[in-house]
C-alpha cells in the first residue's frame, strides 16, 4: 500500500498514530462532517506542523486531530500533519513569532488572550463580560468583527484566521475559597494570561494579585504558592491536572475563552489555490465538529472532577450582576476605545 495512506501525526511521546476514530469528550465515535469532497492531488507530500498549549484529551486537542485527517483526506494526503500540544513547542507567544514566517510552524491555535502583544486591539474580545450571550460571540466571530479580526492580523503579524473554536467561559478556581461575589477576588494571587489583559486589569481592581504564567508552569506555581488561583474553563482545569492543586470552582463567567485557529499568512499564500481551498473547508469542518467535542467535554470533565478530586462548583450563587457592574469592569470598558474599530463592533454585536 502507498505510504502517503496512511495518516502521520507526531504527538507528545514522538510516535505516529494510524487514522483510527477520534473520541469525542464522552469518549464516543466522533465522525467526520459530510462536508463535500475537494480531493485534490498532484503536489509534492509536505509535513505541516500545528502548535497548541492545551494537554491532550482536552476537546481542542480532539478537535486538532480532526483536522489533521480531515486536511489529509482532502487532499489525497498531500500534507502529514504534525501536533505540537502542551506548550510543546514554547509558550503561546513564542509559536505565534514563529507562526508569523511560517517555516518551522504552519497553524496554531491561540487564545485571543494571549495576542495583544502582537495585536493589541483584539483585547477589545477580552474585555470582561465582553460576551454573554454564547450565540451572540459567534456571530460576532463570523461577522464584521471577526473579518476585521482576520484584516488586522494578515496586515500586521502575518496570520490568518481559518475558524474559531469554542472555549466555553473562563472561571475562577482556587485552593482558597469560592467565590460568590467581587469582595472575594481581594487577597487571592490569581494567575493570568497577560499582565497588560484586561482582565488582569479586572483582579487588580478588585485587591487580588494578578501573577502572569505561562500554561505549562499553571500546575508548579499552584504547588510553589506563586498563586493560589486561577482562571479558565472546566476542560482546560481538568486536563491540565489544576484539579489536583485547587478546590473550588466558581462560575464567575467574566470572559469567553475565544480560540482562532491560524494559520500562516506567509505559507498559506505559498500553497497552490487547490490546497488553499482544501485548508479552509478543512478547518470550517473542524470548527463544527469542535464545537461538538467542546460540549460533550464540559459535562464530562465537570463529573470527573467531582469524583477524582472532590472539586466542589460554584454554579449557582455566583453574584454576576455585582460582578459586571463592579467598578474595575467599568474601568475595563472605559479603555475601549483605545481599540478602535474593535471596540466599536464590539459594541454593535452585543
Amino acid at each position: 500500500m502507498d505510504r502517503r495512506k496512511f495518516l502521520k501525526i507526531a504527538v507528545t511521546t514522538g510516535t505516529a498514530l494510524s487514522a483510527a476514530p477520534l473520541l469525542d469528550g464522552c469518549g464516543t465515535t466522533a465522525s467526520p462532517s459530510p462536508s463535500p469532497g475537494l480531493k485534490v492531488g498532484n503536489h509534492p507530500q509536505a509535513a505541516v506542523h500545528l502548535g497548541d498549549t492545551v494537554t491532550p484529551p482536552n476537546p481542542e486537542y480532539q478537535a486538532e486531530q480532526y483536522f489533521a485527517n480531515r486536511l489529509q483526506e482532502l487532499t489525497n494526503d498531500e500534507y502529514s500533519v504534525i501536533l505540537h500540544p502542551n506548550s510543546e513547542l514554547g509558550t503561546a507567544q513564542a509559536m505565534n513569532d514563529l507562526l508569523k514566517a511560517g517555516t518551522a510552524l504552519q497553524f496554531v491555535k491561540c487564545n485571543t488572550g494571549q495576542m495583544n502583544n502582537i495585536l493589541p486591539a483584539i483585547d477589545a474580545w477580552n474585555l470582561p463580560y465582553a460576551f454573554v450571550d454564547p450565540i451572540k460571540l459567534k456571530n460576532a466571530e463570523h461577522g464584521p468583527m471577526g473579518q476585521k479580526t482576520d484584516e488586522l492580523l494578515q496586515a500586521g503579524p502575518g496570520l490568518k484566521v481559518l475558524g474559531w473554536f469554542d472555549g466555553g467561559t473562563r472561571n475562577v478556581f482556587s485552593k482558597i475559597r469560592p467565590i460568590k461575589e467581587p469582595a472575594d477576588i481581594s487577597g487571592l494571587k490569581i494567575r493570568v494570561t497577560s499582565a497588560t489583559s484586561p482582565l488582569a486589569q479586572l483582579f487588580t481592581g478588585l485587591g487580588a494579585t494578578a501573577v502572569p504564567v505561562g500554561t505549562s508552569a499553571i500546575y508548579g506555581a499552584f504547588q510553589s504558592g506563586q498563586i493560589d488561583s486561577a482562571e479558565n474553563n472546566v476542560p482546560f482545569f481538568v486536563t491540565n491536572h489544576l484539579d489536583e492543586v485547587s478546590k473550588y470552582f466558581s462560575y464567575t463567567k467574566h470572559s469567553y475563552s475565544i480560540d482562532p485557529l491560524m494559520v500562516s499568512l506567509a505559507w498559506f499564500n505559498s500553497q497552490p489555490t487547490d490546497l488553499q481551498a482544501a485548508i479552509i473547508q478543512a478547518a470550517t469542518d473542524t470548527e463544527a465538529q469542535e464545537r461538538t467535542l467542546w460540549a460533550a467535554g464540559e459535562i464530562t470533565y465537570k463529573k470527573q472532577a467531582v469524583t477524582d478530586q472532590g472539586i466542589i462548583f460554584n454554579d449557582t450563587d455566583v453574584d454576576i450582576a455585582a460582578f459586571k457592574t463592579s467598578q474595575p469592569v467599568k474601568d475595563a470598558w472605559a479603555k475601549g476605545p483605545t481599540y478602535g474599530d474593535l471596540f466599536t463592533l464590539l459594541q454593535s454585536a452585543q
